[in-house]
């Protein structure tokens, strides 16, 4: 018998490495399981095969479909961004698996206390009642736009982890992490399921591009922050 299973996600146009993720994963998940898609109430995918394939309903629906029909399971998508805010807070209504793309969601909510609660004092009173005055110290940085290396020790997901049925991680880190702060919560680690491109050859890349045969590169992808450690460049002048 398949499983019926209830899945909220960001998908495309939603600029998220995990809408890529999703939207490459549903069609072999869906080989297993009866899958209703859930996502934001005024998203409409660009994705045509989505609507296609399966039932797609907005996300503020998913605790009063579960009450009318139980799902078997329903499966959250996490990740440190806002694109995941309604999906957030479908969790903290309706418990379900949660695949936690990132151990630390301190930027999310941030802004998730800035953009929707509209309450920033409160942003720093969480911080500062669950890690005591550092947490205080490095929320009020925060607050003022310095984004400190700091606020990494601030994961801001025991929330999360508190809703959660069960736990589905991308890494060893993440699962211990989490381990650490819920030891009774069932965990999996599940590796990235992400096919390779096609290798193409070095030199024909940099032809295409029109990058010097012989110069080194460097690489940051996603967003340009200072923890990156991405430092600018310049030759010193002919006078130097």
């Amino acid at each position: 018998m398949m499983r019926h299973l209830a899945y909220a996600t960001p998908v495309n146009p939603v600029a998220s490495g995990i809408s890529d993720y999703s939207e490459e994963l549903l069609p072999y998940l869906g080989r297993y399981a009866d899958i209703t898609l859930y996502i934001d109430d005024r998203l409409r995918p660009t994705n045509p095969l989505l609507a296609r394939h399966l039932t797609i309903r907005p996300i503020s629906k998913l605790a009063r479909d579960h009450r009318r029909r139980p799902y078997d399971a329903i499966l959250y998508q996490i990740g440190n961004s806002f694109a995941h805010a309604h999906i957030w807070q479908a969790l903290q209504r309706t418990p379900g698996v949660v695949v936690l793309h990132e151990y630390v969601l301190h930027h999310f909510m941030l802004q998730y206390y800035a953009s929707v609660l509209g309450d920033i004092d409160r942003y720093r009173a969480e911080a500062g009642m669950r890690y005591g005055p550092d947490g205080d110290r490095i929320a009020n940085l925060m607050m003022h736009g310095r984004f400190t290396e700091a606020a990494f020790d601030l994961p801001f997901c025991e929330d999360v982890l508190a809703q959660a049925d069960g736990l589905i991680a991308h890494s060893q880190y993440v699962i211990a992490r989490a381990a650490a702060l819920r030891q009774d919560l069932p965990a999996a680690l599940v590796p990235m399921g992400v096919p390779l491109p096609q290798a193409i050859d070095p030199a024909a890349a940099r032809a295409r591009l029109g990058l010097p045969q012989q110069a080194p590169i460097l690489a940051s992808f996603g967003h340009i922050n200072p923890y990156k450690r991405c430092l600018l460049y310049t030759s010193p002048s002919p006078r130097d």
